[in-house]
């Protein structure tokens, strides 16, 4: 099961649902002034993918709803909030629903002038002694992480 925190468009969940990912779940709020058109585009994609499940609402709210679809999370794609404590908010909520081994992906390492900190200590501290790297390819000057995390043994 693949989750994309901070959906958009869809585009990423379509992409992943189409290429045979198997159950892929996309969270955004929509509710933003102007969101309407992007809010449509995610509809689109969940009616395209019988795979694709998109829940409408900020990305800690609806855990329990994809809780609910019984599967371990193998990808874990965090693109929702450009802003440290909102980033590690969906990390503990969603790393407890991971497989024992999975990959992680954050969307725009960067640190944001306005709130002070961006997502820079979030990768830093949740990436720490696993294996991770940051691309900045993906969007030019404006890295993404690739982390396989491993569930600690107990």
């Amino acid at each position: 099961m693949v989750v994309e925190l901070g959906g958009w468009q869809g585009t990423a969940s379509a992409h992943l649902a189409g290429g045979g990912a198997g159950t892929v779940a996309s969270i955004d709020h929509h509710s933003d002034p102007g969101d309407e058109l992007n809010k449509e585009r995610m509809l689109q994609v969940a009616q395209q993918y019988s795979n694709m499940f998109y829940f409408q609402g900020w990305t800690w709210d609806v855990v329990e709803d994809v809780k609910a679809l019984g599967k371990k999370i193998d990808i874990l794609f965090i693109d929702s909030w450009h802003v440290y404590k909102y980033a590690l908010a969906d990390w503990n909520a969603y790393s407890p629903m991971l497989a024992d081994t999975a990959l992680i992906i954050v969307d725009d390492i960067f640190e944001d002038p306005v709130a002070s900190v961006g997502v820079v200590r979030f990768w830093e501290e949740i990436s720490a002694g696993y294996e991770a790297f940051t691309d900045a390819g993906q969007h030019p000057g404006i890295p993404m992480g690739f982390m396989k995390w491993i569930r600690p043994k107990e």
